[in-house]
């Protein structure tokens, strides 16, 4: 577990935007380490297709 493996450690959480939301959320409240939370905004898509290049 996370918190076994992690134990007394402070934890960085990178949270891409949208796609990770509720999963983040909840795996942030069950970590009772020092944490810091960081969120990213990931994108390839234009339209309803993919451009093949991640902004």
């Amino acid at each position: 577990m996370i918190i076994d493996d992690y134990q007394g450690e402070k934890l960085t959480l990178i949270f891409i935007l949208k796609g990770s939301l509720y999963f983040f959320s909840d795996l942030s409240r069950e970590i009772n380490n020092d944490l810091e939370l960081e969120f990213i905004r990931v994108s390839s898509y234009a339209g309803y297709t993919s451009s093949g290049k991640i902004d």
